[in-house]
């Protein structure tokens, strides 16, 4: 019985293990490519060996924006723009938590700026010492009218 539960245990933790990962075709095929941003790697993260990918690397990550970006009414109608720099980690499993404002332009963009980046897909995660690393990256959503 013990052992019957030990193996079912072990499976249910790989097949939960392999859903957040992504597999070698799905790196060739969306094209992930290493994000090393000129916006920054947050101080609060360790210079990895090998960043994480995203597909279609920085490019990608401007087209999650372009795509899902959509001006709040509010401040449309009032003129306000600027820049929102959201801050993001990548977990040693490739999902994206803690996405929050490190600058703020309005309360209105800061939120949009923070739905759009909750949409971005898996990463493939960064590597130190050949192990997964978490990392923390710096990114600008711009509102610009």
């Amino acid at each position: 019985m013990k052992a019957t539960l030990l193996i079912l245990g072990m499976l249910s933790s790989i097949v939960l293990y392999g859903q957040n990962r992504v597999s070698d075709r799905d790196i060739e095929k969306k094209k992930y490519r290493e994000v090393v941003s000129s916006y920054g790697i947050l101080p609060d993260s360790t210079k990895p060996d090998k960043y994480a990918m995203y597909p279609d690397g920085l490019i990608g990550l401007h087209k999650l924006v372009n795509k899902y970006l959509t001006y709040p009414v509010y401040a449309y109608s009032n003129g306000i723009q600027g820049v929102v720099y959201v801050k993001f980690i990548v977990e040693k499993d490739g999902t994206v938590t803690n996405v929050e404002v490190v600058k703020s332009v309005d309360s209105e963009l800061d939120e949009e700026a923070i739905r759009v980046m909750k949409k971005m897909d898996i990463w493939v995660p960064a590597y130190k010492n050949k192990l997964t690393v978490r990392i923390a990256y710096k990114f600008p959503v711009t509102f610009k009218l």
